[in-house]
Order: C-alpha cells, then sequence, then structure tokens
C-alpha cells in the first residue's frame, strides 16, 4: 500500500482556506477534511483511540499539537 507523506503548515492552510473564492459550503468541507486529518495525526502519534483509558497511556488527547 502507498503511504502519501504531507508537511503541511496549518496557518497557511487557514489563511488560503479563509482567503479563498471558494463558498461557504466548499470551506466548511476543507476545514472538515484538515480537522480530520490533524486528528488523525495526534492519534497516530498518542497512539490511543478517543475517551480510551488504559494503564500504558502517556499522553492526553487535549486539542490539536
Amino acid at each position: 500500500m502507498t503511504q502519501i507523506n504531507l508537511n503541511l503548515n496549518m496557518e497557511q492552510i487557514q489563511d488560503i482556506i479563509s482567503n479563498s473564492g471558494a463558498n461557504s459550503l466548499a470551506k466548511q468541507m476543507l476545514t472538515t477534511i484538515f480537522n480530520q486529518l490533524m486528528e488523525k495525526e495526534r492519534d497516530d502519534y498518542i497512539q490511543v483511540d478517543t475517551y480510551s483509558r488504559e494503564e500504558h497511556r502517556n499522553s492526553s488527547r487535549n486539542g490539536y499539537y
């Protein structure tokens, strides 16, 4: 399976979405997609599922890093 590795600057992405000529539906869709990408990245980084209460847990899910 091919994996894609992206390095994204979130401030630049937010600026592009905010200042684009796209309608509000397109902006909402892009915002949702990027939020999901950030949540996936966070999950992969801390290796813990949402609402998980486990002994081996070394980190918390307090928003985005």
